[in-house]
């Protein structure tokens, strides 16, 4: 599971940390995930996780090195993952210095990762991060994609063979994203395009509203079914806003 947490902004009015934070959690123990990506993360709200999900642990620095600030914390079910190493990176020329910053970007970007075994002995690594956002660092989210796989081409080489599957999964996945954030004649990252997919996936989310009535109108699904579909609905379209406002 992957999940911005959203800092804890003291003028979010209806959408303030103390209104959504029962609803995070909810989420989370209704789907019981190994492992959660967390983005934005500050200590405060994985401590009110921690205390409502006693069964999960979580590491990793914030964005400056130390405890301040955003992190983008890996947390992991303690009775399913034994963590056997972890660290974090910063996405900038510098990626060994803490808080490093490059690419014009205005605040430091970073992956926190962790390798894990399984109780039946599987291993794994993840690696969680989260790209800048604003429409003008679209140069930027290239070159941190560029600066990942360069890191994972890096950590290959040192890894056991045994690993080498696992990093070039990795890196698949970060050349997809980097082949995405390239311009082209047929789909043009720009301001248009973006607006656009915006409007159309809120179109897509109110269709969705509107089968889950359907569906319960139909008794098709009970009340339950019915509020865990829409507190799904209500997180994507919070996300989407948080998008259109950016």
């Amino acid at each position: 599971m992957t999940f911005n947490v959203r800092q804890p902004d003291g003028d979010d009015g209806a959408n303030n940390w103390a209104h959504r934070r029962d609803l995070l959690v909810d989420t989370v123990l209704d789907h019981a995930p190994d492992v959660i990506g967390t983005q934005e993360l500050f200590p405060l709200q994985a401590e009110f996780i921690l205390e409502r999900a006693p069964q999960y642990r979580w590491f990793g620095s914030g964005r400056f090195g130390d405890r301040r600030d955003k992190h983008v914390g890996i947390f992991y079910h303690k009775d399913r993952l034994r963590p056997v190493s972890a660290g974090d990176f910063w996405l900038s020329e510098s990626p060994e210095v803490p808080g490093s910053s490059s690419w014009d970007i205005v605040r430091p970007r970073q992956v926190t990762w962790g390798r894990f075994e399984t109780r039946t002995g599987v291993s794994f690594q993840m690696f969680n991060t989260h790209f800048p956002y604003r429409r003008e660092e679209q140069e930027a989210r290239r070159l941190l994609a560029e600066s990942a796989i360069a890191h994972l081409n890096g950590a290959r080489d040192r890894d056991t063979k045994e690993a080498a599957a696992l990093y070039d999964h990795l890196r698949e996945h970060y050349r997809h994203r980097l082949a995405s954030l390239q311009p082209d004649d047929g789909n043009r990252a720009d301001a248009a395009w973006n607006d656009r997919y915006l409007e159309l996936s809120l179109e897509a989310l109110r269709a969705e509203r509107e089968t889950v009535i359907r569906l319960r109108n139909e008794s098709r699904i009970n009340d339950e079914v019915m509020r865990r579909l829409e507190r799904e609905l209500d997180l994507t379209e919070s996300r989407l806003a948080g998008d259109q406002e950016e």
